[in-house]
């Protein structure tokens, strides 16, 4: 019954915004880069080719919910799914300069 709810969303997205996704994919990698520069970190998958960016905290540098203290910290928001694994997602609400202020926030992680 619900999945009417969730259909209509997906297809007004689909309708208005579907060009815009190509800035959503062009940010997320823009994070993994970011990702990329800290050592206690591993993208999974390691190319990221939509809007979420997944990666694993190694555990001597702390827990998936101890990165996502200190990036929320940095006025950075993600999400830890799991002990380990962390998830950011673009979208329609996160400009360029926002996933920019949020790579450098990462990135300053491999900095202590």
């Amino acid at each position: 019954r619900q999945v009417g709810y969730i259909a209509a969303a997906c297809s007004y997205a689909m309708r208005r915004h579907i060009d815009r996704l190509a800035d959503d994919h062009a940010n997320a990698r823009l994070l993994a880069d970011a990702v990329r520069t800290v050592t206690a970190f591993r993208l999974t998958p390691p190319n990221v080719e939509t809007n979420l960016v997944w990666f694993e905290v190694d555990p001597a540098f702390g827990s998936g919910r101890d990165v996502v203290a200190k990036l929320k910290d940095k006025g950075v928001l993600v999400s830890a799914l799991g002990q380990q694994t962390v998830r950011i997602c673009t979208h329609l609400d996160a400009s360029a300069a926002d996933c920019q202020k949020a790579a450098e926030a990462i990135s300053s992680l491999s900095r202590g």
